[in-house]
Parts: C-alpha cells; sequence; structure tokens
C-alpha cells in the first residue's frame, strides 16, 4: 500500500500529465454536454452513449500517451530501482504498481464520464416525456460504458507500460502512431475499398476484426430495442489484446521464460482468443458484406439466390421448441404435420445450419439444405413427426444474450413449402403461417422475452398462431386503448406517441392483435395479421399505420 501510495503521489505531482488529462475531458466532455444541449428530447435516449462511445478511439490513445510517458519518466529518474528497494526488492512490482495507480485513475475518469452520460440521458427522458426508460437505460448504459470506455482505456494503459520499456522514444512514439491509426477506422475503411473495388468478390472484415476492438456501425440509425454490442466475443476480444499486453510484461521481466505466471498467462490469452472466435450472433451495423446492414442483401441480390417456389402439400398442425439463446441460436423443433409425404419441403432460413433431422423414435432421417430450402426424406421413415435440430443466427433477426430480433414472419423455424423470404435482401415477404398452428416453446436465455403467445407458470411459450414473434433487449410493454404494445423506451417513445399507435390499430379494426415496435436493421419488413402486427421504429411509419 505504501508503494501504492507513493506511486500515486509522483502521478499527482506530474503537473503535465494531469494538465493532458484534465484539459482532453473538460473539452470533450463539454462538446458532449453542448450537443446534447442542441438536441436534448429528440431521437434515440442512447444519443449520449453514441457521442461519448465515437470517442474511444482518444480515450485509447489518450492513456496510452500517459501510461508510455509516466512509466518512462519513472525509469530515466531511476524511480523504479527506489520503489523496488523500498518493497523488499521484487522485480516485477514497479509495473504492477504503475499499473494500479493507472487503472485507479482510469476508473474515476469512468466514473465521471459514465455519471455524465447518466445524467444527460436523465435530462433526455424529461425533456421527451419517455415512459418505462429509466431503470432500462442506466444499467444497459454503464455496462456499455464499462466495456466500450473502461476496458478499451486499459489496453492502452497495458500497452504504455509494454512500451515504457523501450529506451528509445522515436521507436516508443513510431509505435503509438502505428495504434492511431488501427483504431481510427481505418481498417474499416480499407475492407470497404477493397471490397468495392473487387464488387464484393473479397472479404477482409473477417481478418481484419481481430484488431476492431472500436465500436463500430456509430454512424448508422441507433438500435434502441438492443443497444450497442457488448456480448461475449467483444469483451473477450477486448481482453484478449489486454492479456496479450500483460503476458508480454510476464516475459520480459520473468527469468524463466516457461515460469507459472507465464503459462497461466498464454493459457488466459488462448481462452480469450477462443471466446471471441467461437460462432456468436453479432450485431454489426458497418456496411460489410457479412454485417447486419448489408448481409442478406450480399446473398440475395449479389449472390443471386432465388428459391423455387413451391407447396409442401401439408401443414405443420403442432410445434414444440426448445430455444437456447446464449451465443446464438440453438433450436430443437418438433413438428406434427397433417398428412404423411414421401418428403416434406420446409423454408429455414439460410443463417441456420441443420445438424440432424430424426423421426418420432430419434432414429435419423435423410436431409438435403440448398439456402433457404429444406428437403426431408421420409421414405423410410414414414412417420408423420420430425424434429429438426440446427444452430446460428441471422445477422438482422439476431438472437444472442443480449437480445433476440426473432420475427413471425421470419422462418427463424421450419414453415411448409418452399416460399421466397425475399428477392434483394432489403424487402422482406412477411411469411406466416397460412394455417395456424399450436406452439409450445420454452426459451432459455438471460433477457425477459416478449411474445405473442401466451406465458405459462413454468416458463413456456403457449398457444395457436400463426407464427411466433419472440424479442428481447430493451424492451418493455403496455396497454393502451385495449391494444397491448411491446416496445423500445430508449427510442423515446412518449405516452402521446404510444396512444397514436394503439388509436391507429383499433380504428384499423385490429383490436384483439398484439403491436411489436421492432428495430430498423436495414429491412422493409414491416407486417401485419389480425392476430400481431410488426412495424419498424419509424415514428411516422407508426403512428400512420394502414392495416
Amino acid at each position: 500500500m505504501r508503494l501504492y501510495k507513493e506511486t500515486f503521489r509522483l502521478f499527482r505531482k506530474d503537473k503535465f500529465l494531469w494538465a493532458v488529462l484534465l484539459a482532453y475531458n473538460v473539452l470533450s466532455m463539454a462538446n458532449i454536454g453542448y450537443w446534447a444541449k442542441v438536441d436534448l428530447g429528440i431521437g434515440s435516449m442512447l444519443e449520449h452513449t453514441r457521442m461519448i462511445l465515437m470517442l474511444c478511439p482518444q480515450f485509447l490513445l489518450l492513456y496510452l500517451i500517459l501510461s508510455y510517458e509516466f512509466c518512462s519518466r519513472q525509469h530515466r529518474a531511476n524511480l523504479a530501482e527506489t520503489l523496488v528497494a523500498t518493497g523488499g526488492g521484487r522485480a516485477n512490482q514497479p509495473a504492477i504498481v504503475q499499473l494500479a495507480v493507472l487503472t485507479t485513475v482510469l476508473f474515476i475518469n469512468f466514473l465521471a464520464v459514465t455519471g455524465l452520460n447518466l445524467f444527460l440521458t436523465s435530462l433526455s427522458f424529461t425533456a421527451s416525456r419517455t415512459v418505462d426508460a429509466g431503470h432500462i437505460g442506466a444499467v444497459y448504459i454503464v455496462k456499455c460504458m464499462f466495456v466500450n470506455v473502461f476496458l478499451i482505456s486499459l489496453i492502452g494503459v497495458l500497452l504504455g507500460l509494454v512500451l515504457s520499456k523501450i529506451q528509445k522514444r522515436v521507436v516508443g512514439y513510431g509505435v503509438i502512431m502505428g495504434v492511431a491509426l488501427v483504431v481510427s477506422y481505418l481498417l474499416e475503411e480499407i475492407s470497404m475499398i477493397v471490397m468495392v473495388l473487387t464488387d464484393y468478390a473479397v472479404n477482409l472484415s473477417d481478418l481484419l476484426d481481430l484488431f476492431q476492438i472500436m465500436p463500430i456501425g456509430l454512424n448508422y440509425q441507433i438500435n434502441s430495442a438492443f443497444g450497442f454490442p457488448i456480448m461475449t466475443y467483444r469483451v473477450c476480444l477486448i481482453l484478449f489484446w489486454c492479456l496479450v499486453m500483460i503476458l508480454i510484461l510476464l516475459v520480459r521481466d520473468s527469468k524463466n521464460k516457461r515460469s507459472i505466471k507465464t503459462l497461466i498467462g498464454l493459457a488466459c490469452c488462448i481462452a480469450a482468443l477462443i471466446g471471441y472466435a467461437l460462432p456468436s450472433s453479432r450485431v454489426d451495423m458497418s456496411l460489410s458484406s457479412s454485417g447486419s446492414v448489408m448481409a442478406d442483401q450480399h446473398y440475395y441480390e449479389v449472390g443471386q439466390y432465388r428459391i423455387g417456389e413451391r407447396e409442401g402439400g401439408f401443414e405443420v398442425e403442432r410445434y414444440r421448441m426448445d430455444l437456447d439463446v446464449h451465443r446464438l441460436l440453438k433450436a430443437k423443433v418438433t413438428m406434427d404435420v397433417s398428412r404423411c409425404r414421401k418428403e416434406y419441403r420446409f423454408t429455414l432460413s439460410h443463417s441456420y445450419e441443420v445438424e440432424r433431422v430424426t423421426d418420432a423414435q430419434g432414429k435419423e432421417m435423410a436431409f438435403d439444405r440448398d439456402g433457404d430450402a429444406l428437403l426431408v426424406d421420409n421414405r423410410r421413415a414414414n412417420t408423420k413427426r420430425i424434429t429438426v435440430e440446427y444452430h446460428g443466427a441471422n445477422e438482422a433477426y439476431y438472437s444472442n444474450s443480449q437480445g433476440m430480433n426473432l420475427h413471425g414472419s421470419f422462418p427463424y423455424y421450419p414453415i411448409s413449402g418452399y416460399r421466397q423470404i425475399t428477392e434483394d435482401g432489403l424487402l422482406m415477404n412477411p411469411l406466416f403461417l397460412e394455417q395456424d398452428a399450436w406452439f409450445e416453446i420454452r426459451v432459455h436465455t438471460p433477457k425477459q422475452v416478449y411474445s405473442n403467445l401466451r406465458q405459462q407458470e413454468d416458463g413456456s411459450w403457449t398457444g395457436m398462431s400463426n407464427g411466433p414473434t419472440l424479442l428481447s433487449g430493451l424492451y418493455t410493454s403496455t396497454v393502451k386503448n385495449g391494444v397491448e404494445i411491446v416496445y423500445a423506451p430508449l427510442s423515446g417513445w412518449n405516452a402521446d406517441a404510444l396512444d397514436a399507435v394503439t388509436k391507429a390499430v383499433r380504428k384499423a379494426g385490429y383490436r384483439d392483435c398484439k403491436v411489436f415496435i421492432t428495430p430498423i436493421m436495414n429491412r422493409e419488413d414491416s407486417a401485419v395479421s389480425e392476430e400481431q402486427i410488426l412495424t419498424r421504429n419509424y415514428f411516422e411509419d407508426v403512428s400512420e399505420l394502414e392495416v
């Protein structure tokens, strides 16, 4: 503790470093406060969060330079040796103490920035008269700021500590300039240029993604039902780079390169890398051909995929679905069909990989998968009960631990016949079931789920439906004018806007339906039926709803 206090005192006495830290924070926060005043109560309640996230590259560079300068000055002044002697001669103690001091400063900075964000957001709630958003917004904002401000800036602290071991300042600042280019979204721009020049034949996003620690897609419409991604894969990616820096320090300061500490550090790096690389449902609002905005357009329009529409010759009368939604959707769907056929034709989005198909006795059935088409061979089994197991996630109709956007009009589960989902990846066909079926669904996910089905005491969702809609994330629900509406309060929905929506629905004669206000994912996917209305999160689209 004495070493920590002494090192913190040395940092506090460094007027230059404090001047840089305070000047940047005051100027950047004043700028955010000014624009917050201009935009107060307009649009998404996450607008202030987005503005702060745009500063993430600057925060990383700020703490990289602070860490580098502070630690380098201690080395040059020979203070590190003094502290080692005071602390009993442990060689790696100065680095640990320096890291502790800089992390403390960073954490205080994180609390200040997060506090300002929460304050400005609460003012927006008041100005827009947004309802039911306070608790939802506060919890999410704190998590988002911790991942994207604190953890990302911690990479800068650790990298500065590593670079301080380099004696030549020219080399140190050369590396800092290289880092500045990498974190400035230059990689994203390069990837886009290459895709355009090669007519989308070459996608560098997957290759460069390992270095993309910054939040992306900040210039796109905010998804207020989901927020900005803070899923496991992003946390693991940020932690991976933190652990790489720690591993470098351990290797450098250790006489035995194969010491227990080094091996543990290496194991942690590998674990974080695996956590990042495992398949997951990602919400990537960049213009990458594999991102949420462009993926379907690239698959259907650029790839010219078309499914030959054909009737199934049967209806599914009953669905029993077991859905696990954490990193992505893992589904086990058992279907009872109306007629026994030699082969069953289903439509299931190409985003999902079918693992196996079994009959009523659990015996595997042969199947063929071609894009959105699933053909099951029933000549041997001769069964009317089919179980399909699959996993995956669509880029726009996401399913992960942070949220779900599974529309009842989208075939995230098998539906009878071959049906065209979309022709261009933008205009989505509403694929409700032609005949209502009985659904019994169990959803395993950390978030509260909203659906057009009825929730039972055991947590399952049941009922007759033309398609089960499953939403989760930053949602809430309310009943206005006898109509239940599920919406994202952080979009800025107030009582007057909700009133206008429900009155429009009742006026159109849809009194017994449920309204879902879904995110804008660069898809024209509004869908209307007697049972449910799914509409995108534009105030104009909803308040002037024509049904």
